[in-house]
């Protein structure tokens, strides 16, 4: 065997690879682009929220259900980060007004969040504990 067909083949295999490092990534499988938001029935406002969020280019690849009720409106579906999500309700709030837009949109993303460990009650420094313990002199 030739000692150079070892080498022809790693720079084939190489050559093969190297549209796939430089390639776009995919959009999550079931999502289209257009359209990110739909009505479940016409009214001004929804309309309006549905319209905003089918132009706003961060929300490409959510899908929003805009439902107006006799209290506000209501967002159902799905985007692909939890900004998104933030991002839609937002609008919304912007055409609906504050404390009239409810949410049920879920998001692929996990965002895991802990609050800062805090001090049980009871458990001072012990420094401090001893301090207050000790008999004045």
């Amino acid at each position: 065997m030739n000692t150079r067909t070892p080498h022809i083949l790693a720079a084939l295999l190489l050559a093969g690879a190297a549209p796939f490092a430089y390639s776009q990534p995919l959009p999550p499988a079931g999502l289209v682009d257009e359209p990110v938001a739909s009505v479940s029935r016409s009214d001004a406002i929804a309309d309006a929220i549905a319209q905003e969020l089918n132009a706003d280019a961060s929300l490409k690849h959510s899908k929003i259900t805009v439902q107006p009720d006799e209290s506000g409106v209501f967002l159902s579906g799905s985007t692909v980060t939890d900004a998104q999500a933030r991002r839609a309700i937002q609008i919304a709030t912007a055409h609906a007004g504050q404390g009239k837009v409810s949410s049920g949109i879920l998001s692929s993303e996990i965002v895991l969040w802990a609050p800062p460990p805090q001090e049980p009650d009871g458990l001072a420094e012990p420094a401090a504990a001893e301090a207050e313990a000790a008999p004045p002199k």
